[in-house]
């Protein structure tokens, strides 16, 4: 009991200004869906940690942007991130892994807006991470800590050929599953 309260109690200083940034990252997304579908770019869904129930106002965002069959995907990422910098957002870079990533800045919010194409897998992964998630709270939490602490640590980074906030959560549930644990 000890190690959860602990837990929920640093979960709730990093939650102190979750409300703004919640209400900021829905106007972010709605902003952009709007942009994408209007200028035929595509459909955008939103994953990641705040989807899956263990982000915090510290996280940045992600969508992906699931362009229709026969476009360029570099293309539409190029436009995506065109727009958006017309309309107030610092872009940082756009990525060419196997899937072109957008990385952004909303210089209103100061909220960090990460931009994927054609990534089903990153939402299939989000919606296991959230069933996990919501199983037991401890183990939420946990999720949480473990990802503030790897990124605060430089741990986390799949550009770099580091692990994504994704495989430490996998970490984490493999380790609540464990007999020692139960």
């Amino acid at each position: 009991m000890k190690i959860q309260s602990t837990l929920e109690a640093s979960m709730a200083e990093v939650d102190v200004n979750w409300d703004a940034w919640a209400t900021a990252c829905s106007n972010i997304f709605d902003a952009s869906a709007i942009w994408a579908s209007s200028l035929g770019l595509g459909v955008l869904t939103w994953y990641g940690s705040v989807i899956s129930g263990v982000g915090s106002s510290t996280s940045d965002i992600d969508f992906d942007l699931d362009t229709p069959e026969g476009t360029d995907q570099d293309e539409m990422m190029k436009a995506m991130a065109s727009v958006h910098e017309s309309c107030g957002y610092y872009v940082m870079k756009l990525i060419n892994h196997k899937a072109p990533e957008l990385k952004m800045f909303d210089k209103a919010s100061g909220v960090q807006v990460d931009v994927t194409a054609n990534s089903a897998i990153r939402v299939q992964n989000t919606w296991l991470t959230r069933a996990y998630a919501s199983y037991d709270p401890r183990g939420r939490a946990l999720m949480r800590v473990v990802n503030e602490w790897a990124r605060s640590s430089g741990l986390i980074g799949t550009s770099q050929g580091l692990l994504g906030s994704n495989a430490w959560y996998m970490k984490v549930i493999f380790f609540l599953q464990s007999p020692a644990i139960a």
